[in-house]
């Protein structure tokens, strides 16, 4: 029964990772199309 909680410390760990991951990714798909849109803008003089 003593290996329980470090089978629980994996488990949170690796839904945390994958929430850092998504979040990571969200934002960056966010900043790209951000940048994209400035760009644009700025090139339209």
């Amino acid at each position: 029964m003593a290996a329980i909680p470090y089978l629980w410390y994996w488990i949170i760990g690796s839904l945390v990772a994958v929430l850092i991951a998504t979040v990571a990714i969200f934002s960056e798909n966010l900043v790209e199309k951000n940048i994209a849109s400035k760009v644009k803008r700025t090139r339209k003089f």
